[in-house]
């Protein structure tokens, strides 16, 4: 095994122009301050290489200067700083609707207008998984669409689980002490604790990242799925054939697309690889409709 060797910037900066014919200019140097080596030439290196050799080491034909890679980079920001914004909305979007139809079937089904029956559910599908019934939000939580059809999924039975054990530990009063330390810094559920112990089941999105809510999402039944994803542009789904299935499977891919590049740009990480990725397997490219 070959381990790679810690480098100064200086270093870097020869390591560049000897293996890959980066030049990089003085007043250019401060980027290898700014970002971190393996966020600021990894992603981009293949744009002005020409393919690799017979021991997979990327070709670089010609010298090139350090201010066309930040020209790349640059576009990559530019697009991240907008895509930041547009998911924003999107989350709050899909955030509010997901809380909506679930609250709806609460208030309809079990005349539930306080929205705190949940708790209750949850709390005997903890105890009790193997016998107890499904909390009526989630009829799904054992099951994954796929293109042909619903499809038990054993694999996410724990990550699932483990999101309704937190929405429990949220909405009776933070029983775990972490999320009773964390509710304290959300005003919203540290005001519902102290109002009437019980959060609502419409203050819990508050507390729950895009990758739980989109979970949530697919625990919900398919009617409910149905109603979010026409919100959102997408034709009525007619679940008399089985087709029909693939309009959801592909929403549900987007969901998941969606999240990824959400936390790449929040870890401030290049979004250009991901693209790239999806174009050396189209099969995997998403196009936004």
């Amino acid at each position: 095994m070959e381990y790679k060797t810690y480098k100064t910037i200086d270093e870097q900066i020869d390591y560049l122009k000897e293996n890959k014919k980066i030049i990089v200019d003085t007043e250019d140097k401060h980027w290898l301050k700014d970002v971190n080596y393996i966020s600021l030439i990894n992603p981009y290196k293949e744009v002005f290489a020409n393919g690799k050799n017979k021991e997979g080491k990327h070709i670089y034909p010609n010298y090139v200067n350090f201010k066309e890679l930040l020209k790349v980079m640059k576009i990559d920001y530019e697009f991240s700083a907008k895509a930041y914004n547009d998911i924003r909305d999107f989350e709050r979007k899909l955030k509010n609707l997901v809380i909506i139809e679930i609250c709806n079937k609460y208030k309809h089904i079990l005349n539930d207008s306080f929205c705190i029956q949940y708790v209750y559910e949850i709390k005997n599908f903890i105890d009790n998984p193997s016998d107890s019934t499904l909390p009526l939000f989630c009829p799904n939580f054992y099951l994954t669409v796929t293109k042909k059809g619903m499809y038990k999924n054993d694999m996410t039975n724990e990550i699932r689980f483990s999101l309704l054990k937190k929405i429990y530990s949220y909405g009776s009063s933070g029983k775990g002490e972490k999320d009773k330390e964390d509710s304290k810094h959300n005003k919203l559920i540290s005001h519902y604790i102290k109002t009437q112990k019980i959060v609502p089941l419409w203050a819990i999105p508050n507390v729950l990242t895009l990758g739980e809510i989109c979970m949530l999402f697919n625990m919900l039944d398919i009617e409910l799925q149905n109603k979010i994803c026409l919100n959102f542009g997408e034709p009525p789904i007619n679940f008399d054939e089985v087709t029909e299935y693939k309009r959801l499977a592909k929403f549900s891919g987007k969901l998941e697309f969606i999240r990824n590049i959400r936390n790449t740009i929040n870890h401030y990480e290049p979004v250009f690889p991901n693209f790239c990725a999806m174009i050396k397997n189209p099969k995997n490219l998403i196009i936004p409709s």
